[in-house]
């Protein structure tokens, strides 16, 4: 079941108190991003392929001279675009490594969190390319397909984040596996942050500070619920994460671990055991010779006044014995 509003809830508590970090890579990232992207602009100001203006040249050697002169600058642009994109990729890439933290724990986080997201640039380029090179070929066909596959393809940055064994293919095919059935879904979450979106533009592109950090939480939280969907549905085998082999290590000492604290339990309870029928018989044995001695205090008790008694008779006849003198 996709909750759309309960994403967006954890995502405004797991910010809570921790907002400024998050704002701070956003920063970064848009001036970086924008800083690399002045060259393409430059370059392809003022440019275009007018091809009635290459028809009309007659001359075969001004056609070739003019059509390849319009091809390079063409792929120049292509190549400074390309590279300003893959810059944005590795930017983001590394602020993955950061919200992934701040999904799975309380803790603080620390700039080295993004700075250690950024050491895997090579990773972040392969699985750019890869994404890209896919949703080129849909593209290619038709608008809509190319759309549906970019919300098919749209965990793939996450995966490869939190599960680097993984390659970028397995990366992307698992990101297909995940968001079957949900890709609508995952559409009317994107058009759920339009106001937001449109209130950030308001405030000449400073609110987005705060939106981007906001959508991004929203987005882990809904990978991390289709992720734990596809497991359990048994779609996504645990195994190709690697969490077969750790839980079954991890099984394992506990199994052993269990087995000592039963065994030491038995231990204990024979011992408690032990103990306890040695109170008793000591118990016992001390009830007896209580009752003996209380036996023998009865006895000596009752003795005195049965030499009273005696006593008491002797008086009697040495009494009688005088009066009849």
């Amino acid at each position: 079941m996709f909750e759309r509003q309960k994403y967006k809830q954890f995502a405004r508590i797991q910010l809570k108190d921790r907002i400024g970090l998050p704002v701070l890579v956003t920063f970064l990232t848009i001036v970086i991003t924008g800083l690399c992207s002045i060259p393409y602009y430059l370059s392809n100001y003022g440019t275009g392929f007018d091809f009635h203006d290459l028809l009309r040249q007659m001359d075969y050697d001004n056609f070739i001279r003019s059509y390849f002169s319009v091809y390079t600058n063409t792929m120049k642009n292509d190549f400074l675009s390309t590279l300003a994109s893959l810059i944005e990729a590795i930017l983001v890439y590394g602020s993955l490594n950061m919200y992934l933290k701040m999904s799975r724990s309380p803790e603080p986080v620390s700039f080295s969190d993004f700075t250690d997201g950024l050491a895997d640039f090579g990773r972040a380029i392969l699985a750019f390319l890869w994404k890209l090179l896919w949703l080129t070929l849909w593209l290619m066909c038709f608008v809509i397909p190319g759309i549906i596959k970019s919300y098919e393809y749209s965990m793939m940055f996450y995966i490869a984040s939190e599960y680097k064994h993984l390659s970028v293919i397995d990366a992307l095919n698992i990101s297909k596996e995940i968001t079957r059935g949900h890709k609508w879904d995952l559409f009317v979450l994107d058009l759920s942050f339009l106001g937001w979106i449109l209130l950030g533009c308001i405030s000449l592109g400073i609110g987005f500070l705060w939106i981007i950090p906001y959508i991004t939480m929203t987005q882990i939280n809904a990978y991390h619920a289709l992720l734990k969907e596809s497991i359990e549905n048994g779609r996504l085998d645990p195994a190709i994460l690697n969490l077969n082999s750790e839980e079954t290590k991890e099984d394992g000492k506990e199994e052993t671990s269990n087995e000592e604290e039963t065994a030491s339990e038995e231990q204990n309870q024979e011992e408690f055991v032990a103990q306890i029928e040695n109170a008793d018989s000591e118990n016992e044995a001390e009830i007896e010779t209580k009752n003996d001695s209380d036996a023998q205090t009865d006895e000596e008790s009752a003795n005195p006044a049965a030499e009273n008694n005696s006593e008491n008779n002797d008086d009697s006849d040495n009494n009688s014995e005088k009066e009849n003198f």
